[in-house]
């Protein structure tokens, strides 16, 4: 599947199941769903991301603004 929705249509075609990210089932995702049913996991595992950028990137501050708005995100999660 090349997307959010495309997993979630074959899910509802009963071709299997599917993992969701957080994000996604928060943002609204399954709200018109209404034959499907979904399950938050408890401790669910964690990842690290890492931003890189080449050091002769003339867009650093953008860059910058970026990674601090993505730490605003993960903070308020």
């Amino acid at each position: 599947a090349s997307s959010l929705p495309t997993l979630i249509q074959m899910v509802e075609a009963q071709l299997g199941f599917t993992l969701l990210p957080a994000i996604a089932v928060n943002s609204g995702i399954l709200d018109n769903q209404r034959q499907l049913r979904f399950k938050a996991i408890e401790q669910a595992p964690e990842r690290t991301l890492a931003l890189l950028t080449r050091k002769s990137s003339p867009l650093h501050a953008e860059f910058e603004q970026f990674a601090e708005l993505l730490k605003s995100i993960v903070s308020k999660a």
